[in-house]
């Protein structure tokens, strides 16, 4: 659902929730025939989460529905209990923790202007009321905390949602998918935002060829040959090269002939590289690697951005390539098989709303993870869901704002 005002947003979210309820109708009989609508799925956060993980930093309470009315006799509040602070923009309110100088303005890469500056100490002085109600929460630069006790609040936040993720059967499929490239050690990943209509499609293309030049040069191809390679990725694009062209020149010349295409660290040795190669004695070798990139892409590998990537990485793979037989994956993942059966809580299928998630989880398992920047989903992947998976010890790190 895209962001709308605070109004129209309720009403369409009350909507919405009545849209989730089955669709009955009576037969002759008198016996009830439903219909559930399959175009949304709710939830709880139970379902990806572990709250009890959570429960014990902060007090949550588990909303059932959307509804204002539900909301006020869970809480035991009267509407003149709430503050609302209504969005009539998109990017309407932010808050701070310091008063107005040119640095407490963090440096923001889609020069995104926020209508309305709130202070903490503003917020604070609103204590005659129970409940302080924003009209959507859109947009991760909402809060500009620059205060040592606040910055740990909101980083230990989004570490715990990290280290609380879990499902087990999502997490058996990406484990199956991670094995499949070789291990969580033997891979690298992407993941890729290229929008439809939106932000991320502005400018799709530039962006994506700066992620690319980040994750060939994790991936260990020297500063020279990166920007080598990043400006044969420029003149490409400027001269309208199809996008069914088999690599770029600089890398098309450094494949070997007499390499195999099966993805040497695969213990089910049921992957293959879509091309070969390139020689072990070319600067482009260690772009030989396994490489996983998730994105939302519906055709990702004749997708205009993504064409860096699929002509010059020979062992590039996308989600879709595990799901059946295919001239790159001999043997499909049982695990992502088993996913048409899955159900949430409700007995509904969840598979299409799954694969974003699993997408995430198989990119964040890699041993070096790339996000798309702008993109709040990305980074909980590479950034924070990465770091779970990495470096479980911190999980009870860093507590100590309470």
């Amino acid at each position: 659902m895209p962001w709308a005002k605070t109004s129209d947003l309720s009403t369409r979210l009350e909507q919405r929730e009545q849209d989730l309820m089955p669709n009955c109708t009576f037969e002759a009989d008198g016996k009830p025939k439903c219909t559930q609508n399959e175009d949304m799925m709710a939830t709880s956060w139970a379902f990806l989460l572990d709250p009890e993980k959570l429960a014990k930093q902060f007090s949550l309470v588990q909303r059932k529905s959307i509804r204002r009315d539900w909301m006020l006799k869970t809480l035991g509040l009267e509407e003149t209990d709430v503050y609302t602070f209504p969005d009539q923009k998109r990017y309407n309110w932010k808050v701070y923790d310091t008063p107005p100088t040119p640095s407490s303005e963090p440096l923001d890469h889609w020069n995104l202007t926020f209508n309305a500056r709130l202070e903490l100490s503003s917020l604070r002085s609103l204590s005659s009321y129970k409940l302080l109600e924003f009209g959507s929460l859109f947009g991760s630069r909402r809060l500009a905390f620059e205060q040592p006790q606040n910055t740990a609040l909101q980083s230990n936040t989004k570490r715990l949602m990290a280290y609380s993720w879990r499902n087990p059967s999502l997490e058996a499929i990406s484990e199956a998918i991670a094995d499949r490239l070789g291990g969580r050690e033997n891979y690298v990943s992407a993941h890729l935002r290229v929008g439809r209509h939106d932000k991320f499609s502005k400018g799709a293309v530039g962006r994506m060829e700066e992620v690319f030049a980040k994750l060939v040069q994790a991936m260990g191809l020297d500063q020279s040959s990166v920007d080598q390679l990043v400006r044969e990725v420029g003149v490409q694009r400027q001269t309208g090269k199809p996008a069914t062209t088999r690599s770029f020149s600089l890398v098309e010349e450094s494949w070997d002939n007499t390499t195999e295409r099966n993805l040497s660290n695969s213990p089910s040795r049921s992957l293959r590289c879509k091309s070969r190669l390139h020689g072990s004695d070319t600067p482009w070798a260690a772009l030989n690697k396994p490489v996983y990139v998730g994105t939302d892409a519906e055709h990702p590998r004749t997708h205009e951005a993504l064409q860096p990537f699929v002509r010059s990485l020979p062992c590039l793979f996308f989600l879709h390539d595990f799901q059946t037989v295919n001239t790159l994956n001999l043997e499909p993942v049982v695990e992502l098989d088993r996913l048409r059966n899955m159900t949430d809580e409700q007995g509904k299928p969840v598979e299409k709303w799954m694969l974003p998630l699993i997408e995430l989880e198989v990119v964040a398992k890699a041993r070096t993870a790339i996000g798309t920047l702008g993109s709040s989903f990305s980074a909980f992947g590479a950034a924070h869901l990465h770091a779970s998976y990495w470096n479980p010890q911190r999980e009870s790190e860093g507590l100590e704002w309470r």
